[in-house]
């Protein structure tokens, strides 16, 4: 997330060969320096073919595709050996480390001798480019470039803060370093979505309709643009060299999250044409609201209601929660107050996983509401809304912070 947070599910710290997921890297470097000079020697668009096709570079007399492909990623890595020469890969590194903010990232030196050892393929593609005359320097200064890249180790953890500055228009929103340019970062963003998964790229972005990279060390980065970055790894491949289970994690969750989407915009402007458009003032009527709260028990909103609690935030959620850590179990329903919580922003996955499981073990029943109730309750920013009722009408509204001012309300 931009503010430094994280959310893990499994070994998120675990370190795995990032393969091609470092052409991301790479092809960053490379745009940052030659800017569209660059696509005269490799281009932009989706290949649809296998990440390692010789037919296709013959084909197009050894212009690869994209940089994304293996092909287009060693003459990425050729035009940065050109700039760096025998330092190039110790740029690449202190790139990777600059930009996930660690230090401790290295490659894997026996993976790397792996590569060089039985990587025929790519040989054979740099080869074939090389009589195109679009590898400018050494074939073995360049592969074994490309082939380090390719064994960096880094962490699922690692690797999503990597990608923040994509998600953040070329800016790493933990140190506020520009990294590229705004509108370099949206072409980068936009390769990853049209051919970052190889030749199942387009499946990808018809299903999930985000940026991202995979690599066939197992690895999935996606772009959420202007909220956060997301790896997952798992590495048994599909056949198009992608994680297969990492994969249908994407495909799932973010088909979801674009349903609710419309689902979302859809009622906003059903909102914007009916009574509800504006949040609940002193004087209207409260609507009779059924709420699941967290452990999807259903609780009625209605006319004995005296009081309503809402929060939006997790600091505001946090406040009240140290509030109610000083009353009894039974404290709200014997009061008729209702507590009502909005976490609609928050990413399905860290909902269900993290944030609903850690409620289950309040005592007390947060009432969660859905897209089609949130734009009912008031809110101020960073603070908590107080409402209260007489038969379902309202007659106050206010907005508190501190647990103090809490405990002044319900004294």
């Amino acid at each position: 997330m931009f503010d430094g947070s994280s959310y893990g599910i499994g070994a998120t710290n675990d370190k795995f060969s990032i393969q091609s997921i470092s052409k991301v890297f790479t092809f960053t470097l490379a745009l940052e320096h030659y800017g569209k000079e660059l696509y005269k020697r490799v281009g932009h668009e989706p290949s649809g073919n296998p990440f390692n096709s010789l037919v296709q570079l013959e084909y197009e007399n050894g212009i690869p595709r994209n940089p994304f492909i293996n092909a287009g990623a060693i003459v990425t890595a050729d035009s940065l050996v050109s700039i760096y020469k025998e330092n190039t890969f110790n740029h690449i590194l202190d790139f990777i480390r600059k930009v996930a903010n660690d230090d401790s990232i290295i490659y894997d030196k026996e993976i790397f001798q792996s590569e060089s050892e039985h990587g025929f393929r790519n040989f054979a593609l740099i080869n074939m480019i090389k009589s195109y005359n679009n590898i400018h320097n050494k074939i073995d200064d360049v592969i074994n470039t490309y082939f380090k890249q390719c064994s960096i180790m880094m962490s699922p953890s690692q690797l999503a803060k990597s990608m923040l500055f994509l998600a953040n228009h070329g800016i790493n929103p933990l140190t506020n370093e520009v990294i590229i340019t705004e509108s370099k970062a949206k072409r980068i963003n936009s390769l990853m979505l049209t051919c970052g998964h190889y030749d199942a790229s387009g499946d990808f972005a018809y299903k999930v309709g985000l940026p991202g990279k995979s690599g066939v060390g197992g690895g999935i980065v996606a772009i959420v643009p202007k909220k956060m970055a997301i790896c997952v790894y798992s590495p048994k491949l599909n056949t198009q060299g992608n994680s297969l289970i990492g994969t249908k994690i994407e495909f799932h969750n973010f088909y979801i999250q674009r349903k609710k989407m419309i689902k979302k915009f859809l009622f906003t402007v059903f909102l914007g044409l009916s009574a509800f458009a504006n949040s609940l003032t002193v004087g209207s009527n409260l609507p009779t609201l059924t709420i699941k709260d967290q452990f999807e028990k259903d609780h009625v909103v209605d006319v004995k209601t005296k009081t309503i609690i809402f929060s939006a935030t997790k600091e505001e959620s946090a406040t009240i929660k140290d509030f109610l850590a000083t009353k009894d179990k039974d404290y709200l329903t014997n009061n008729n107050i209702a507590y009502v919580a909005d976490i609609t922003g928050m990413p399905s996955l860290i909902s269900k996983f993290f944030a609903l499981p850690k409620m289950r073990d309040y005592t007390f029943s947060i009432l969660l509401i859905d897209e089609d109730n949130k734009a009912l309750f008031p809110v101020e920013k960073d603070k908590i809304s107080i409402i209260t009722l007489e038969n379902s009408k309202i007659t106050n509204i206010k907005f508190i912070k501190t647990t103090e001012e809490l405990a002044a309300t319900f004294k």
